[in-house]
């Protein structure tokens, strides 16, 4: 039972390493915990899952985007890794391609947020929701934009018309 503890705590150690986006240190562990042979196998199993993404994400396939919809695929994908300045290099891509797309100004929305630059996010949000008023539904449910709840420009962009009439 002790080295199934042993193997447990290493584990978990890895994982908080791998929530907090140390990608690279969260390897080197699920690696030492795959080469360990005290560890047992079922803890193993789960350590391979987890080193295998971790491979992934330090050493993607090299996939070369060429539509608008690679390059927002691509945009997101490094957003939602808060690998902001690729994410930036994938939305001035997709850009190039469709400047006039509402997706482009939410994404900008995203990463200037991330930015914490809530003025500049709000007026990416402003410019997507004029193209298409389901981004303020959208950016209403979107957990991305949920560190601007209390942010007044934000709060009144997002404001219901209906709300008004009251």
């Amino acid at each position: 039972m002790n080295k199934d503890l042993k193997g447990i705590e290493k584990y978990e150690e890895a994982l908080k390493l791998f929530s907090e986006k140390k990608i690279q240190d969260a390897r080197d562990r699920f690696l030492e915990i795959l080469k360990d042979d005290s560890i047992p196998m079922s803890i193993k199993d789960r350590s391979r899952i987890y080193y295998l993404r971790c491979e992934s994400i330090l050493n993607p396939v090299d996939n070369k985007p060429e539509t608008f919809e690679d390059f927002i695929d691509f945009a997101v994908y490094y957003l939602n890794l808060d690998e902001l300045d690729l994410a930036l290099k994938y939305i001035k891509e997709a850009e190039k391609i469709d400047g006039e797309n509402d997706l482009i100004y939410y994404l900008y929305a995203i990463l200037k947020v991330k930015e914490k630059d809530f003025k500049e996010s709000v007026s990416f949000l402003e410019r997507a929701i004029s193209l298409n008023e389901k981004n303020k539904i959208f950016a209403k449910n979107d957990p991305d934009f949920e560190v601007m709840s209390e942010y007044k420009p934000f709060l009144d962009l997002l404001e219901d018309e209906e709300q008004g009439k009251e």
